[in-house]
């Protein structure tokens, strides 16, 4: 599949009076104060995924470093979780594995390798917050199947809404479902 993708360019850059387009992984970009690098492409979850490949990035601005992960699920990839930790970012939002998958396309050796790489990762650097996005907020159930991770990271591991004071919306749904029921 990778060879495949090599024959590219399938998409080729272009510039216009207005703007351009171009590919950004592995490349690094300057503005003052501030430094955007790409990660060269990752593996959509586990290795050799057909889904294909995602770029994660990294923020520097004044000494201060952000990470935003993309789609890593997890990461589930050790690789991954190191190039995390060797980082070292201030802060970091990860989009955590797709435990809404799990016995379909997530099976138990994976959601383990994800907890373990967040777990070293909380455990070997200063991250904090570490923002929970995207799939691992789609089941209601994610504190549960991700409890080694909560009691591990204490106040250091939150939601995207818990961030902002907020409750996260799936476990609004779920009481509102419930509710429902109850009062059927």
């Amino acid at each position: 599949m990778v060879s495949i993708w090599q024959t590219g360019p399938w998409i080729k850059e272009f510039t216009t009076p207005d703007y351009s387009i171009e590919f950004v992984d592995g490349k690094e970009y300057s503005f003052k104060n501030t430094t955007i690098k790409f990660t060269q492409p990752l593996f959509h979850g586990i290795e050799y995924d057909r889904v294909g490949w995602v770029v994660a990035l990294l923020v520097e601005h004044k000494g201060k470093k952000f990470i935003y992960s993309s789609d890593l699920q997890g990461p589930q990839i050790e690789d991954y979780a190191e190039w995390i930790i060797e980082q070292n970012p201030d802060a970091m939002t990860l989009d955590g594995p797709a435990t809404y998958l799990f016995g379909y396309m997530m099976n138990r050796i994976n959601l383990e390798r994800a907890i373990d790489n967040v777990i070293r990762i909380l455990r070997r650097t200063k991250t904090n917050p570490i923002i929970y996005d995207h799939y691992l907020l789609r089941e209601w159930k994610y504190k549960e199947r991700l409890s080694e991770v909560y009691k591990e990271g204490g106040g250091r591991i939150l939601t995207a809404a818990e961030f902002m004071g907020r409750e996260p919306l799936i476990l609004k749904i779920n009481k509102q479902k419930w509710k429902n029921i109850n009062d059927s």
